[in-house]
């Protein structure tokens, strides 16, 4: 599994799903240092996001959509690190909606501010047609499907849709 569409070796490959990030404080936090109602009010709060010198992939760096608010950073090195910083009250942070949305102490804020990023599902042609592979490709791409909802919200598929038929997008994807 990928998370962008591999470009220079010779794959076979589809998309899975495309899936949401968006930006979540924990009840505490809010609490402690107040309501957050406009993008403005992020600046000079402190961001937990990724180890930007780790980034290894454009996909990754979804903090950019915010990057002028972001002045203050705590960087972790895995994503589940970023997702309990968060849950602690320690910070905002730019959270895989499917993870977030089970943890009732997080609340998304700024919905208007949300990034698409999508994983793929890759072999290599001289393995594809192997029953091994065959059998992996159908779990991961039925398990994906029938969690599909959980990745993206009805809502979020139309709106996005609607936003590329008419050539525009609030929505950002690396």
């Amino acid at each position: 599994m990928t998370l962008d569409r591999p470009k220079q070796w010779r794959l076979i490959l589809s998309k899975l799903t495309d899936y949401t990030l968006s930006v979540y404080a924990a009840e505490q936090y809010l609490r402690r240092e107040g309501p957050i109602i406009s993008q403005d009010e992020l600046a000079g709060r402190l961001f937990v996001t990724h180890v930007e010198d780790m980034t290894c992939s454009r996909a990754l760096d979804y903090a950019s959509v915010l990057g002028r608010l972001m002045s203050r950073r705590y960087e972790c090195g895995s994503v589940v690190a970023q997702m309990e910083a968060v849950r602690a009250g320690h910070d905002i942070g730019i959270l895989h909606d499917y993870a977030a949305q089970r943890c009732q102490e997080l609340k998304r804020l700024l919905p208007e501010v949300r990034s698409v990023r999508n994983y793929w599902i890759t072999s290599h042609p001289d393995t594809h047609e192997t029953r091994r592979v065959q059998e992996v490709h159908r779990f991961i791409s039925g398990s994906v499907k029938a969690a599909r909802a959980s990745f993206v919200s009805d809502d979020m598929a139309r709106e996005a849709e609607a936003e590329a038929l008419h050539g525009f997008s609030r929505l950002s994807s690396a």
